[in-house]
């Protein structure tokens, strides 16, 4: 036994050196970036950062504290908070060398002077940290804020260890950055409903994003961050959003209709709940000008089927301008306790925002509104003003173990007209279809080969991989070269274990109606096109948007049919969703194999597009519920805002009938 002790002895002093040293290279890191400037027009740099009149502000913002960590005085960061925090108040224990390295911001030590840095004084020119070295006076006086970061040395305890601050840069300029190692991370969560409701604010603000590849100022995002924040809800809850329009009035002139405009207004889309499209819930007509709120109060029916939704501003005029600008968020009707297969609800459940960024047509759009607000340029690590982010974050890493299941819920937050083909091509790894928009499907699990999620649709995917490894997630046409994310694989495998066979229980509003009968006067078509020759109108059924006008109208309880050709336009449905019946021509040779997989009959949506489509799909669905108007548009939403949309309306008026015909009976919203 005695020989033992010996080598505890030493295992303990091992482990022990080994924290010292990875502490040690922590502030080894603890420096600025020598050629970094927040704005290079006005060379704006750390320095300039630095000053106290600034550094509040500009120290909150991902650039400066990327690269400006030393003036900034974030990096020297405790190792053991548990520790550090236990030391007394005078902190004589951070004389310790020891003590000072594990512990440097409870402390308050920064081992390093920075030698360019200089600061103003009442008296005389601004001066260097070595002015105050042994003069314990000056030290008392200047010796805080920035400064006691930037000279860390002089102003350190007794004991402080000093370590040498070495350039990052050749004299032949700057360096290419090593690509860092990005985990995803997710959004906040407000998931706190009480009795039955969840009462929350939300605002819509200008706000700046820097990200690696692209900044964006005055962006207008919801409650100022890309993407918004998390919501969840149960079946049967009531969501109470007291949504707040925190921009300005530009005071341009009154938008005419189906045209760009009303940048500054804003309202809230609940994209594929189905809930009341009346206020004061999902009413699309609601414009709530700069400076004003609106209670919003939306209750999810209790037989609402749980799954994957999203939030986003839909003004007719500004829809593409506020989304394209990443306004947008997830809404997550939960799964009840024991609902899903247990493999499943154990699963490692990842969120997706997914956007496709294309900051040219977005200021092109602005431009036509003459917004003199949004504006881009070059981000961080360089300049690509059109690719995809996930949760905001530029080709971030997704890890798990070998074997380990993952639930990917998959939004695709977009405005543009391309499906996001996402793909993994390795065959160590599957990815098996869960739901789409919202809605589990029948014949769980279905693998497929890759997920053509449409424009503002959504997929719930199980994705595993079996082999230790990174792996390439890419979208739309892109190569593994190239990847939107990556699987990072490691650490010790899990059993292999195979995904159940499940099919969950419709609630009414999704029941089969593959046999069910419709009458005539209910099977109505709805195709989209551009207005005649005007190339910057378009049209559902050649009519452009009417705001009094509907296109269709359903009594209360009848099953309908709609007809549509959703190849370059996506068709999407507020309120109802539809299911997929059939094609009108049987022989569909332009449409890929993977995405009738992925399009099967019998499926339900509240968005579908097929690229390489002949004719037309059909759909169908059971107005049981909500009565009152229900959109439809195209969700490439340059053509929503210029008039590729309609209403639908439900009524319940004992008529027991459908009508095709355009009426002129959309009354005002009743704020």
């Amino acid at each position: 036994m005695r020989a033992l002790i010996p080598l505890q002895l030493l295992l303990v002093h091992l482990q022990y050196v080994t924290l010292i040293t990875n502490a040690h290279q922590q502030l080894l890191q603890c420096k600025d970036k020598p050629n970094y400037l927040l704005n290079k027009k006005n060379h704006k740099n750390c320095k300039w950062i630095s000053d106290p009149k600034r550094f509040v502000k500009q120290c909150a913002k991902p650039g400066p504290q990327k690269h400006c960590r030393l003036s900034c005085g974030i990096c020297c960061s405790d190792t053991n908070i548990s520790q550090c925090s236990a030391l007394t108040p005078k902190y004589k224990r951070c004389q310790e060398p020891s003590t000072a390295i594990l512990c440097p911001k409870t402390c308050g030590v920064c081992c390093f002077d920075d030698t360019e840095y200089t600061y103003p004084t009442k008296k005389g020119a601004d001066k260097k940290c070595a002015w105050m070295v042994g003069k314990t006076k000056r030290i008392r006086k200047h010796c805080k804020g920035v400064t006691k970061s930037k000279c860390g040395e002089t102003c350190g305890k007794e004991g402080c260890i000093v370590t040498k601050v070495e350039d990052d840069d050749d004299d032949d300029g700057p360096s290419p950055p090593a690509p860092p190692v990005r985990e995803l991370t997710f959004p906040p969560i407000i998931d706190n409903a009480v009795n039955g409701v969840l009462d929350m604010d939300l605002a819509h603000r200008y706000a700046d994003f820097e990200g690696d590849m692209f900044r964006m100022t005055n962006a207008r995002l919801l409650n100022g961050i890309l993407p918004g924040p998390t919501i969840k809800v149960n079946a049967g809850d009531t969501l109470r959003i007291l949504y707040k329009n925190e921009m300005t009035d530009q005071k341009l002139p009154e938008t005419a209709e189906n045209a760009y405009g009303y940048m500054d207004h804003t309202n809230l889309h609940f994209h594929g709940g189905h809930v009341s499209g009346e206020l004061p819930s999902d009413d699309v007509r609601l414009k709530i000008p700069p400076g004003d709120s609106y209670q919003y109060q939306t209750t999810f029916p209790t037989t609402h089927m749980p799954g994957t939704h999203w939030v986003h501003p839909h003004v007719h005029g500004s829809s593409a301008l506020q989304v394209s600008n990443g306004a947008a968020l997830a809404l997550i009707v939960k799964d009840p306790p024991n609902y899903l297969p247990s493999i499943i609800e154990q699963a490692k459940e990842v969120l997706m925002v997914l956007m496709d960024i294309d900051l040219e047509r977005t200021k092109k759009v602005a431009d036509a509104m003459k917004d003199g607000k949004f504006g881009y340029g070059p981000g961080r690590d360089g300049k690509d003003y059109k690719h995809r982010l996930v949760n905001g974050q530029y080709k971030p890493e997704v890890s798990a173990r070998p074997n380990e299941w993952m639930r990917w819920r998959v939004i695709y937050a977009g405005h543009n007209h391309h499906p996001m083909d996402v793909r993994i091509r390795d065959k160590r790894c599957e990815m098996v279809l869960l739901a789409k928009d919202g809605i589990y499907i029948q014949d769980f699990p279905r693998p497929i080969t890759v997920a053509p999620i449409p424009t503002s649709g959504r997929a719930d995917l199980m994705v595993r991989c079996t082999t230790p490894g990174t792996y390439s997630v890419t979208t739309f046409s892109d190569d593994d070269s190239s990847p939107t994310l990556t699987i990072k694989i490691s650490g010790t495998a899990l059993p292999s274990t195979s995904l159940p066979t499940w099919t969950p229980e419709y609630p009414p509003y999704l029941h089969n109606l593959l046999t069910a009968t419709v009458e005539p006067a209910c099977t109505c078509d709805s195709q989209f096109s551009k207005c005649g020759d005007n190339p910057y109108l378009g049209c559902i059924n050649n009519l452009p948007f009417h705001a009094n006008k509907s296109i269709h109208s359903i009594e209360l309880g009848k099953v309908v049919e709609r007809r549509s050709n959703p190849q370059e336009h996506m068709y999407h449905q507020h309120v109802y969703p539809f299911q997929f019946q059939r094609y009108s021509k049987v022989d569909q040779p332009r449409i890929a194999t993977e995405v009738k997989e992925y399009f099967k009959f019998g499926d339900w949506h509240d968005v579908i597009q097929m690229v390489g489509l002949e004719g037309n799909v059909e759909m169908r669905f059971h107005p049981r519920e909500h009565l009152g108007l229900l959109m439809v548009h195209c969700h490439r939403l340059t053509h929503e805002d210029r008039g590729m949309m309609a209403w639908e309306n439900v009524y319940d008026e004992g008529k027991l009938t459908c009508d095709c015909d355009i009426r002129d009976e959309i009354p005002l919203p009743i704020l």
